[in-house]
């Protein structure tokens, strides 16, 4: 008789790269995908009804994938989850430089806004859950800009054409 409890399915190296970064020490991918797909505290709750999605006010496109975002921070972190996506060694690049007041990217919550624990508190995301990777939500187009030009030059890419921000 077959077994109807597992089956094999591909995944792209860079999906499988986004799981990994949810992996808890030692747990399998597919103990991941499970607890990412039917988190444990939503086992029982009843299925939302589809939500009607608008067209973002700004757009991002990294290497061809387009995406609506609603906020400037959605933009942002949209874009460096999908360049970190293509580089495990991404942010860890861009978390060396600095924009004039800020870093970029920052592993502490405390960092993203020096001596500013007000902010910190009230102007911070991180870039996906447990990800121990944080950014300032308080930026204007031109910081999102900014940040995206220099995140293609750590990343060898050419902003304008592999990524696109409007």
């Amino acid at each position: 008789m077959k077994n109807l409890n597992h089956m094999t399915v591909v995944l792209p190296e860079a999906t499988v790269v986004a799981l990994a970064r949810h992996a808890r020490p030692g747990e399998p991918l597919v103990d991941v995908i499970g607890r990412l797909v039917c988190p444990q505290d939503k086992v029982d709750a009843p299925m939302p009804l589809p939500v009607q999605r608008t067209q973002g006010r700004y757009t991002v496109s990294v290497l061809g994938h387009e995406q609506p975002c609603a906020t400037l921070s959605d933009a942002l972190t949209c874009a460096l989850t999908a360049l970190a996506d293509l580089d495990d060694t991404f942010l860890h690049k861009l978390s060396k430089g600095a924009g004039r007041t800020r870093p970029y990217v920052t592993t502490s919550r405390d960092r993203v806004h020096p001596g500013r624990s007000d902010l910190n508190k009230q102007y911070t995301r991180e870039l996906w859950p447990g990800a121990g990777w944080w950014i300032s939500t308080n930026s204007s187009k031109a910081d999102v800009t900014r940040i995206l030009s220099a995140s293609c030059d750590v990343a060898g890419l050419k902003f304008g054409r592999d990524v696109v921000f409007s």
